[in-house]
């Protein structure tokens, strides 16, 4: 439920627990990403599809990845992309500015 909408779920998205476990823990070990990062980067894309979902009004959330498809084709990536460019952008301020 996001916004007073809720979006049905269609499908499984956590298959192959173990499987998953071990490739989070291998994409942490290589040292390119923080498990923090892998996290921020999940809850990022479901803010985006809902955000898109509600303007679309249909169910884009139907469209997640399974969880080990998600690390092993390195989804998160794109996604960590986009976090740190939002980051990047100055806060855009309303109102009268001092000068």
């Amino acid at each position: 439920t996001y916004k007073r909408k809720t979006f049905k779920g269609s499908r499984s998205l956590r298959r192959s627990k173990n499987e998953c476990k071990l490739k989070f823990k291998a994409i942490i070990n290589e040292g390119e990403y923080t498990a923090l990062q892998l996290i921020d980067a999940l809850k990022y894309e479901v803010k985006v599809k809902m955000e898109r979902s509600l303007k679309e009004n249909k169910n884009i959330m139907s469209y997640m990845q399974g969880s080990v498809t998600y690390l092993n084709q390195r989804t998160f990536e794109g996604f960590i992309e986009l976090m740190n460019s939002d980051k990047d952008k100055p806060e855009q301020k309303t109102g009268p500015i001092d000068i």
